[in-house]
């Protein structure tokens, strides 16, 4: 069963995490949403307080979701929560009224035509890595989200805190959720995205990389985009101000 917590009133919007991590990682950003919407706070399958789904693929992720929320929303994912709700946007229109995506991607490892992602080899390693030593590798990962930010350390203290406050992800979560990200492309959906649309991503990202977002301009013309020259993999602890404003001008719009 999936975990949800609510907060505010308004238009409602769901919000999704990204790999190893709960929806306690949202932080603040919460209470900055929640002043204008009724936020619905996700634990995926295997994270926080929800329980694991098998098999662990985008559809039954996104299922499993789907029937814990709102039967309408504005869906709002970071990382592989942006998967996610790409793949709701897409495939159940009728549940999705918004879409947001936040240093995300719709193919996560690089392909020969999509040299915006990380390389198989990084990934690899990460899967290596934590067959060998799970919490060192949710440690290394929590790291990368802050490369290249000139806050780095703070945002990682901040990851870390939030990371404690519930139950870790499994371990068949995070290595179920490392071959999701390894394999998925769900680049063929994005003409199926139709909704309103808000891009929110770091120039310094070294996990999601900027070109990401350029082209995903490319294929949803309509969508606003917040591109941010001082942020990595977390735009909504160095940004959440700003992030807040675009969303919930979409949002009303």
């Amino acid at each position: 069963m999936v975990r949800v917590e609510s907060h505010g009133a308004g238009p409602d919007l769901v919000l999704l995490h990204g790999w190893g991590m709960h929806g306690g990682v949202w932080g603040e950003f919460v209470s900055r949403l929640s002043a204008f919407a009724r936020v619905h706070v996700v634990d995926l399958p295997g994270h926080g307080h929800s329980a694991l789904c098998t098999p662990y693929t985008v559809v039954s992720l996104t299922e499993a979701i789907l029937d814990a929320v709102p039967e309408q929303a504005m869906w709002l994912g970071w990382s592989l929560g942006g998967m996610l709700a790409l793949q709701a946007a897409a495939t159940r229109p009728q549940r999705v009224t918004r879409l947001g995506l936040m240093a995300s991607s719709p193919c996560f490892m690089q392909q020969p035509d999509w040299p915006c992602a990380m390389p198989e080899v990084v990934l690899q390693q990460f899967v290596d890595r934590l067959q060998a030593d799970i919490a060192a590798t949710v440690q290394q990962f929590l790291a990368l989200q802050a490369l290249g930010s000139p806050e780095a350390r703070r945002q990682v203290q901040q990851l870390r805190h939030s990371l404690h406050e519930r139950p870790l992800a499994s371990a068949e979560a995070l290595a179920a959720g490392l071959q999701l990200l390894r394999d998925s492309d769900l680049r063929p959906l994005l003409p199926a995205v139709k909704q309103p649309t808000v891009l929110l991503y770091g120039e310094r990202d070294t996990l999601v990389p900027i070109g990401a977002a350029h082209w995903l301009q490319t294929q949803l013309p309509q969508a606003r985009s917040l591109l941010l020259p001082q942020s990595a993999h977390a735009p909504f602890l160095t940004h959440g101000r700003e992030c807040a404003a675009l969303i919930r001008e979409v949002l009303y719009a």
